[in-house]
């Protein structure tokens, strides 16, 4: 089932979240979601700032979807990790990649390079997975 918008705000307004992992589509606009009847909504990526910017707790944003970096201007988060251009087996193990380290308990840092090192023994293209940093 994928998500609503209100779903997604509610869930990060009432809660509190180290990690959050978006796995959907997306274009240089933003991410998208659904509204209340089902129809595609896209939540912009300014939109997508300012509720993350709100959640003091959060570390990480993990956007897996095509265009995600293209389309952010400013970090938003500690650590983001999007997609540049058109992606698809790369973000399924770029995904797994991740969850494996964060289940061992590594750091953010442990499972970018677990994310890269699984896209790349999976002869995909590493360079689509781009970690976006905040000073």
């Amino acid at each position: 089932m994928a998500a609503t918008v209100d779903h997604f705000r509610q869930a990060l307004s009432s809660q509190r979240f180290d990690v959050v992992h978006f796995s959907g589509h997306a274009d240089l606009e933003g991410i998208s979601l659904l509204d209340e009847v089902g129809n595609e909504v896209v939540m912009t990526y300014d939109s997508l700032s300012e509720l993350i910017w709100r959640q003091k707790t959060i570390h990480c944003v993990l956007l897996n979807a095509c265009h995600t970096l293209e389309g952010i201007s400013h970090p938003f988060a500690p650590v983001i990790v999007g997609m540049m251009d058109e992606t698809d087996d790369e973000a399924i193990a770029s995904a797994t990649g991740s969850y494996y380290a964060v289940a061992a308990g590594k750091s953010v840092d442990a499972a970018y390079d677990e994310e890269i090192l699984r896209v790349q023994t999976k002869g995909l293209n590493p360079h689509l997975i781009f970690s976006l940093r905040r000073k």
